[in-house]
């Protein structure tokens, strides 16, 4: 988990950038071995069985994991080297829902603040394509709805296509496309290379 200072790190933003027609959002090896077993059960059943799945990897800072501050990996970078931060978690279960094909518009990965005051990512899907929501949190193995997470203060949120800042009650406010978040852009770019 990174100090509340590093909030501004997820905000840089860059022009936008149009990505090669490879879909970053198909099949992974590393993915398929996570979520395969979950495509024909309960929408909640399967949030329930990937947060668990995953979680079970290891917590591993970025400067210890990759020797760098801030490192978004890939859901293969982090299956293979088995452990990663709370963005790696989140962004695996992102990845993974989506393969399952949940639509992006079901869900966010959003940056939160502890009530250690430690920024922190977290992957909130919408089963029924709206309300509150559910969060899969690499902390807690049980999903918890927002109103539930008492101990989280969301910052921002983001998929594949938008850039929301979240207020209070975890309401958002569209701000821009995802795509102008440095961050992801370099993320999406190494999946692609990958595939």
């Amino acid at each position: 988990m990174k100090q509340y200072r590093v909030v501004l790190v997820f905000l840089w933003f860059v022009p936008l950038v149009v990505f090669s027609a490879t879909d970053p959002f198909t099949a992974s090896p590393f993915i398929d071995s996570y979520s395969s077993s979950e495509s024909n059960t309960s929408s909640q059943q399967s949030l329930y069985a990937i947060n668990k799945k995953i979680n079970k990897l290891r917590y591993a800072p970025d400067l210890e994991n990759w020797g760098r501050e801030e490192y978004w990996a890939t859901p293969d970078e982090f299956f293979h080297k088995r452990a990663g931060d709370c963005e790696d978690y989140a962004l695996a279960k992102y990845f993974a829902l989506r393969q399952l094909g949940w639509p992006a518009k079901n869900l966010r990965l959003v940056h939160v603040i502890t009530h250690r005051q430690q920024a922190h990512m977290v992957l909130q899907v919408f089963p029924a394509g709206q309300g509150p929501g559910l969060i899969l949190d690499s902390l807690h193995n049980k999903l918890r709805t927002t109103s539930q997470a008492t101990d989280l203060t969301p910052v921002y949120s983001f998929n594949e296509d938008s850039l929301w800042v979240v207020k209070t009650g975890w309401q958002e406010i569209y701000v821009s496309q995802a795509s102008r978040i440095a961050l992801w852009n370099q993320l999406v770019a190494k999946i692609q290379q990958q595939q």
